[in-house]
């Protein structure tokens, strides 16, 4: 209670107590991006003929800069946090395929989409859904071809993101 106190006074935007816990830590990110101040309309106005297609983006472009209301600083700082914790699930996963192990596959994978839904990243939700099911389906035929299309769905959503916070 008493660092909570202390994160009031020093006008911390919230507090995470230890053990840190991946989910809360995402709830939190998004509690406080709901309070950060949304930058002016000039700068987030897009110039149409470099705004990518959404179409061709690995994620809904409207509806995660609506989730930061526009603010790709906040993006940056929750994309830095984000690559860590994905960067760990994709790997725990990559464990689980090569172990063959059912039930850490079907974990690890949960775990990885429900971080990747964050980013309305529907080809990377999936590619985590399809091996979250094959674990928990007990079902390990063409695990390896499904570990190798959510490594390539992940690595084309993350290259995206950056590029939208450096625009």
């Amino acid at each position: 209670m008493v660092d909570v106190k202390m994160s009031e006074k020093s006008e911390m935007d919230d507090y995470v107590s230890k053990p840190i816990q991946k989910e809360k830590v995402f709830k939190t990110l998004a509690r406080v991006a709901e309070k950060k101040p949304v930058k002016p309309s000039a700068e987030i106005v897009e110039d149409q003929a470099s705004t990518p297609d959404a179409a061709d983006l690995p994620y809904d472009r409207e509806k995660v800069l609506a989730w930061v209301r526009g603010n790709t600083d906040l993006l940056a700082d929750i994309l830095e946090q984000a690559h860590e914790v994905i960067d760990s699930l994709l790997a725990e996963v990559g464990q689980a395929v090569e172990a063959r192990s059912c039930e850490s596959l079907h974990t690890s994978a949960h775990a990885l989409k429900s971080v990747l839904s964050n980013f309305y990243a529907a080809e990377a939700v999936h590619a985590a859904s399809v091996l979250e099911t094959m674990g928990r389906e007990n079902h390990q035929d063409s695990v390896d071809d499904a570990y190798v299309s959510l490594c390539n769905a992940v690595e084309v959503l993350k290259n995206s993101l950056y590029e939208l916070v450096k625009e």
